[in-house]
């Protein structure tokens, strides 16, 4: 038996706020302007993460195609996959935009079968990762919206777009601030079970309340450890570990 590992982590494009809303006053600034030095702390913290926990594939929710990205990029050359994608619709005037053009979500791997890119069809950011693993299992991975009224059109799209495979993994940032009952109907009467128990909060780091950062998984997928990673506080909010049994 082997085992698969994944790091789910919304990285807030490694802008090294924690959440709190003083660290938030103080260093808003950073979604207009980050001084490099405070990026690379955040990526060497990052990639010493990665290299203690060694997952065979990392999703990250918010990182920005950047110089710093590059850097990044280099530091993980045990991740010979590597794939970053602009996170707005493809017909979306954001995408064309100074600020939000190299906005986007990524992932790392060390083996993978294929990858294809969709796009939700309500929301702003559309952007839907399905990454082909061995053992055929399929990850969908995800940034769903902030308004709960387009989160259930998305969830409603998702439960659509992946019915037809018999191993599939969905991640992402859920966004579920109402909690995880918001995924009530994602789950219902189907092959999926959300990993995630009411306690694996990732939100804000630096004081957890919610769970927003997410796994669902068929329920013939044999999970074997769930773990937020309490000690990493370089984004607001915390990754998430999730192994599997193939």
């Amino acid at each position: 038996m082997n085992r698969i590992k994944i790091l789910l982590y919304n990285t807030q494009y490694l802008l090294g706020i924690d959440g709190s809303a003083l660290k938030y006053a103080l260093n808003f600034y950073r979604y207009v302007y980050c001084p490099r030095s405070v990026r690379k702390k955040v990526i060497t913290k990052l990639v010493e993460t990665i290299d203690k926990e060694k997952p065979d594939i990392c999703c990250f929710i918010e990182m920005e195609k950047n110089s710093i990205f590059d850097e990044l990029k280099k530091l993980m050359n045990a991740y010979p996959v590597q794939w970053i994608e602009n996170k707005y619709g493809i017909k979306s005037l954001l995408r064309h935009l100074p600020f939000f053009k190299t906005k986007g979500n990524a992932f790392f791997a060390k083996n993978i079968l294929g990858v294809k890119i969709h796009y939700l069809k309500y929301g702003t950011k559309k952007l839907v990762y399905e990454i082909h693993l061995p053992k055929d299992i399929f990850i969908f991975m995800a940034h769903f919206s902030l308004v709960a009224d387009t989160r259930e059109k998305q969830f409603r799209e998702i439960k659509k777009m992946t019915e037809d495979k018999n191993q599939v993994i969905i991640c992402g940032d859920f966004n579920v601030f109402k909690g995880l009952s918001e995924l009530d109907h994602l789950v219902a009467g189907g092959n999926l079970k959300i990993i995630n128990g009411p306690n694996d909060k990732t939100f804000p780091s630096y004081k957890p309340k919610n769970v927003l950062d997410i796994f669902i998984c068929s329920k013939n997928i044999d999970v074997a450890e769930l773990r937020v990673l309490t000690d990493v506080k370089i984004s607001d909010h915390l990754p998430v570990i999730l192994e599997i049994n193939t």
